[in-house]
Formats: C-alpha cells, structure tokens, sequence
C-alpha cells in the first residue's frame, strides 16, 4: 500500500506554484517613468511648436491687433 498517496490532500493542486517575485523599487521606477512619458506628450502637444509656427502665429496675431486697432473710434479705447 502506497503511503504517500493515501495522505495526499485532494483539494490541493498537483503542482506547487509561488508567486512571482517583484523587486519593488523596479515597479516604482517602472511607474514614474510611465508618467514621466506621459508627461512628456503632454508638454509636446502644449509647447512643441516648431520656430515657424511661432512666428506664423505671431504675426497671425499682430495683425488681427493692427486691424482691430484701425478700426477704433478713438484712440483711448
């Protein structure tokens, strides 16, 4: 009569498994660089213009003040 068979627990699984191991301060540094990207594609979008753009808009801008300026009743307003 086979011993081991008879104690074995049968609700138990067959294979002995374990978690796996995580280094903690990897995880961390894993996650503030994640939003360190995102961070980064959010500045892009808001402030990555190129010197062009700038200067398009700028003048884009110095024009709508020039017309709105001549279009004044008085020069005080």
């Amino acid at each position: 009569m086979p011993r081991a068979k008879a104690l074995q627990n049968p609700l138990r699984p067959k294979t002995k498994t374990m978690a796996e191991i995580i280094n903690l301060n990897r995880f961390r540094k894993q996650v503030a660089k994640q939003q360190d990207k995102a961070k980064a594609e959010a500045n892009r979008l808001a402030y990555g213009r190129s010197k062009a753009e700038k200067l398009k808009t700028d003048k884009e801008r110095a024009q709508i003040i020039s017309h709105v300026d001549g279009h004044k009743l008085t020069p005080d307003e």
